[in-house]
Formats: C-alpha cells, sequence, structure tokens
C-alpha cells in the first residue's frame, strides 16, 4: 500500500512539475514573441501624420532679431518619416526694410525639415504693391519653390507676370528679391506698354 501511495506521489508530483514547466515556457515564448513585435514596431518608419495645429502663424527671424518673413495657413500637419511640414491654404509675408511686403499664396505648400525650401502648389499667386520705388509685381503659376533664406523663387512651369505695365509670360523662371535679377527660360512673350508722359 505504502509502495503504491508513493509511486502515486511520485506521478502526481512529476505531472504538476511539467505543468508548471509548460506554463513558464509558454509565458518565456510569449514575452520572446511581444519583445521581438515591439521592437519592429518601434524600429519602423513612421509614415502617417503625428500632429496637426489649426490657424498656425510661423515667423522667421533675421539674426539682428526683425522679422524676415511669416507663414500661415488653414492646418499645418507634420510628417514624421522626413520631419517635413504641409500646409493647407498657406499665405507667406516675405517682409524688407525697404520694399512692400510680398505675399504668396497657393492652394497648399510642403516645406522641407529645416525650412529652407517651400514648395507651393496649385494656384500660385505672389502679389508686391508698387511702391516709390518699386513696381507691382505680380505673379500666377501652377508650382512655386521659394528658397526664403537666399529671397530667391523657382519654378519649371509656365508663369504669367505683371511688373508695373508690363506683362511677362514664359515657362521656367529664376527670380531673385534681393537682387532684382528675374530670368525666363522658354516660350518667353512680353507686351510692354509705352512709356506715359508726364
Amino acid at each position: 500500500m505504502s509502495a503504491a501511495r508513493s509511486a502515486n506521489s511520485f506521478r502526481l508530483g512529476l505531472l504538476i512539475a511539467l505543468s508548471v514547466a509548460l506554463v513558464l515556457g509558454s509565458f518565456w515564448v510569449l514575452e520572446v514573441m511581444r519583445k521581438s513585435g515591439g521592437t519592429d514596431v518601434q524600429n519602423a518608419p513612421r509614415v502617417a501624420p503625428d500632429y496637426y495645429v489649426k490657424n498656425f502663424t510661423f515667423v522667421k527671424m533675421a539674426k539682428n532679431r526683425t522679422a524676415r518673413y511669416n507663414i500661415s495657413g488653414e492646418v499645418l500637419t507634420h510628417l514624421p518619416m522626413d520631419d517635413s511640414y504641409e500646409i493647407t491654404k498657406p499665405v507667406i509675408y516675405n517682409l524688407s526694410n525697404n520694399r512692400p511686403p510680398m505675399v504668396m499664396r497657393s492652394e497648399r505648400a510642403l516645406v522641407n525639415s529645416d525650412n529652407s525650401e517651400v514648395q507651393m502648389i496649385d494656384n500660385v499667386d505672389v502679389d508686391r504693391p508698387a511702391s516709390g520705388t518699386t513696381q507691382r509685381f505680380h505673379l500666377k503659376s501652377a508650382y512655386l519653390l521659394l528658397l526664403p533664406d537666399d529671397d530667391v523663387m523657382k519654378t519649371d512651369t509656365p508663369v504669367e507676370m505683371l511688373m508695373g505695365t508690363t506683362i511677362l509670360n514664359g515657362t521656367g523662371m529664376v527670380a531673385n528679391n534681393a537682387t532684382r535679377q528675374l530670368n525666363l527660360a522658354h516660350r518667353v512673350h512680353g507686351v510692354f506698354a509705352p512709356a506715359v508722359a508726364r
């Protein structure tokens, strides 16, 4: 009787030990899977936008602490994959001490991570009113690349410009607002109004 009882106790102990080993092994496998899955998720590039800002204004300051330009828009979306921004209905004011501000609008804009490039896309409209030293400047295009730090605008799409009373059309343009140089690349056509006698 004691031999049978000890055999049953041995079997019961072995069964409990195997059950405990199976449970611990299952926990170990689940922990390994959780950690490996978590690492993959953590290291995966984030593609979806991670934050939005509505009705914002961003002001870029010069080294002398004066405002150089400001960007406002309806919605700013941050894209974490390349740390860039997409703006809906952007309005950019390029400020200057000796000239009226140039105002640039479009349907949307893409801004790179260090704000050195702004791509204005769809229904681009640029306007600078006349002043005592400059004529009115107005530009329309489908696309415009702004280099705000260099005060340069570029496009390879057709443009329509009004400078004072002169109308210019062309495809491809580089305009340097700081040096007041303008180059049109292809299919250039101009209408020059006669000077008004005083």
